[in-house]
């Protein structure tokens, strides 16, 4: 998960994502059972809502998106998981 960190451009001219997105993402990934930025099931998800085929190709934009989408995540299997219990 090291080694990114909004350094330079994505080949359409767009800023990377910073390394607190990187580290926001990885976070929620594992709050929801991933191991983090490589894992599939974060690969799939990044697919659907930011129509790139890995995280490596998000912009900042598109990283903020996916952390939307993961925090809404998250926070819907948290409520799951106290109606249950």
């Amino acid at each position: 998960d090291s080694g990114r960190g909004g350094l330079g451009r994505t080949a359409d001219g767009e800023d990377r994502p910073t390394s607190a997105q990187w580290g926001k993402i990885g976070g929620l990934s594992r709050a929801l059972g991933w191991k983090g930025l490589e894992d599939q099931g974060l690969k799939a998800f990044v697919t659907r809502t930011a129509k790139v085929s890995s995280t490596r190709f998000l912009t900042r934009a598109q990283a903020s998106a996916v952390i939307l989408g993961l925090e809404e995540w998250v926070a819907q299997k948290k409520k799951q998981a106290e109606a249950e219990g």
